[in-house]
């Protein structure tokens, strides 16, 4: 996992926003100079990354407006702070704003509704992947007792952004929601496919040391290459998710999934990922 210093944040800033103002103008499907594609789901596939890319800007546009106006000068020294503030005009210009606070409510209205995004993307992904009946996983769904928690209004789900609160926060809000499990999208921070075991195992190991080890979690990369018979449904998954129970409830779930055909078609390593033993 890459740690960005304070100079590797303003330089994203700088090049995101390269980036957003060319998806600005080529992401549009109702542009005039773009192709409408045959197939409108494509369209809805680019409309998808914008607001994607879109959220992600508005974060590294909320970093950038709290550098520039550090008064903290023994850690933000005054380069990083020009960086900061030449990013900031950037925003502004990009959110058609003046002042650092219109920027700031113009940050706040962005980022609630990519909250409000995010959830629906999670939702989606939750019914038409996880809760799909699958001939790989024997007829069974692919989480096949996540569709009772949702209907039971059971699944808390949630948004770890670290720049805003730590996963010790989201570990906290979780616990205390009364839910029976939890799907957390981490959106700021990239997990390399190689990287996902040895992060969830960080992820169990901060639920023991906080007191939360009733509470286990597994995570799902869209970076895995984890298959069962070709088909690997964490490829799916909108952003890096984080699943979390409370063991008491897997164990129940693993003794009545165990006499079925659930795990039959799971190759070994898949089951080794899944640390189940037949």
């Amino acid at each position: 996992m890459k740690k960005f210093n304070l100079i590797d944040i303003v330089t994203i800033v700088g090049i995101t926003t390269s980036i957003l103002l060319v998806l600005m103008f080529s992401t549009g499907c109702s542009m005039k100079f773009y192709k409408t594609p045959e197939d409108v789901r494509q369209c809805c596939e680019r409309v998808s990354l914008h607001q994607k890319e879109m959220a992600q800007f508005t974060r590294y546009c909320k970093v950038a407006l709290f550098l520039a106006n550090s008064e903290n000068k023994k850690e933000v020294g005054s380069g990083v702070r020009k960086g900061a503030r030449d990013a900031v005009n950037v925003c502004k210009f990009v959110f058609g704003v003046n002042s650092d606070e219109d920027l700031l409510a113009a940050l706040r209205i962005v980022l609630s509704d990519s909250r409000d995004q995010i959830i629906k993307e999670m939702t989606e992904y939750v019914i038409n992947v996880l809760e799909e009946r699958r001939e790989e996983f024997s007829g069974f769904a692919v989480c096949p007792f996540v569709k009772a928690d949702r209907l039971a209004d059971q699944l808390h789900m949630d948004i770890f952004d670290n720049t805003k609160d730590s996963l010790v926060d989201v570990i906290k809000r979780f616990a205390n929601s009364g839910k029976r499990s939890a799907l957390i999208a981490q959106t700021n921070e990239e997990i390399f496919g190689d990287e996902t075991k040895s992060y969830q195992e960080f992820i169990n190991v901060l639920l023991e040391e906080t007191g939360h080890g009733t509470i286990a979690a597994l995570c799902f990369n869209p970076k895995d290459d984890v298959e069962v018979e070709g088909y690997n449904p964490r490829s799916k998954a909108p952003y890096f998710l984080i699943n979390m129970a409370y063991r008491k409830h897997l164990r129940k779930a693993h003794r009545a999934l165990k006499p079925t055909e659930y795990y039959d078609k799971m190759p070994k390593k898949y089951l080794t990922y899944l640390g189940v033993k037949k």
